[in-house]
């Protein structure tokens, strides 16, 4: 990656987070049911940003940087008791205020991560218009670039009138909004 990246063949790096290191997680787990411990203003929300921040540092200091990052992978999955991978739930209000209150001001620190772009739930369909209403305000729709979905379908007629911006990226079948 780090080669085709040097001799510039185009290519946009997306990062996904999928969990919090597991004793920063209610459950003390990377699996199954558990969000961040406390609140957005308390140690883990602030050490997790830090921690997010940490990943573009050192991809930055071997020559890499990123497109975009999505705030939480499938944070609904994090409300699955037995889910048997690294997950971890994030609301749609929870992503909304970490985006605003704490990534976004951390990344307007550096020149390689000013520009990232922050995607809000990145997870499947079934959730994405109530998530539309619930994530983007008019303040948080200009500070938040996209949003992410798997699995289109044909709630788009309901989905339009909310993000008028919308996007469809081919991978995974994924809509990027």
């Amino acid at each position: 990656m780090a080669n085709r990246y040097r001799i510039g063949q185009p290519f946009r790096l997306l990062a996904a987070p999928w969990a919090s290191p597991g004793w920063m997680k209610t459950n003390g787990k990377m699996n199954g049911d558990g969000e961040l411990k406390g609140d957005l203003n308390g140690p883990y929300y602030h050490s997790y940003a830090k921690y997010l921040k940490k990943f573009f540092d050192e991809y930055h200091a071997n020559g890499i940087n990123f497109w975009a990052l999505t705030i939480q992978n499938q944070p609904e999955s994090g409300l699955e008791k037995d889910f048997p991978f690294q997950t971890m739930f994030m609301s749609n209000r929870t992503q909304r205020e970490f985006a605003k209150q704490l990534l976004l001001p951390l990344f307007q620190k550096s020149e390689y991560t000013v520009n990232l772009k922050l995607i809000a739930f990145d997870d499947v369909r079934e959730h994405l218009v109530v998530s539309a209403s619930e994530i983007f305000d008019k303040q948080t729709h200009s500070s938040l670039s996209k949003k992410s979905f798997e699995q289109t379908d044909t709630f788009l007629d309901q989905l339009l009138p909310l993000v008028p911006d919308f996007v469809i990226d081919g991978v995974k079948n994924v809509g990027i909004l």
